[in-house]
């Protein structure tokens, strides 16, 4: 099993509780994911990959610490922004929205033992950005009917 996560400190009490454990850390923002994980598997077998790490909510019924599994996801910042919407590159026509590994215009976290754990599933939209700018937040969270905004 390899952890991946884009910081140290985002998952440091799991280091401390597991020393020996194999952690990849990425740096942030997807381009680093992307780059390193890449290069990781492209060497090494891994039977279980984790990404880890502090998402922001936009549902009301998670809380501050909670632990969620994110059950798919889809990029939020990837297309075009014009006339204050948002349009995705599957809408524009980019690309096909089912073209592998996309189902839909979403990756779908394909591992049948998601429901074994007592952790709750939600529906994740990535972003290379924090913003606090509440529209743009609004917008996100509506286009994708998102739970949580990870990186």
């Amino acid at each position: 099993m390899l952890i991946v996560a884009a910081t140290e400190f985002e998952i440091e009490p799991f280091l401390q509780q597991n020393p020996t454990a194999e952690v990849l850390i990425t740096g942030v923002g997807m381009p680093a994911t992307i780059y390193h994980l890449t290069k990781k598997l492209l060497t090494q077998k891994y039977d279980l990959v984790v990404q880890a790490g502090i998402a922001g909510t936009f549902a009301n019924h998670f809380n501050l610490a909670d632990v969620v599994i994110a059950k798919e996801d889809t990029f939020g910042d990837l297309g075009i922004e014009e006339n204050g919407g948002i349009k995705t590159l599957f809408e524009s026509g980019f690309t096909d929205r089912n073209q592998f590994p996309f189902s839909y215009g979403w990756l779908k976290n394909p591992n049948p033992d998601l429901n074994q754990y007592s952790l709750p599933l939600a529906r994740s939209v990535t972003v290379n950005k924090v913003s606090e700018d509440n529209s743009w937040n609004e917008k996100v969270m509506k286009k994708f009917s998102a739970q949580i905004e990870s990186m």
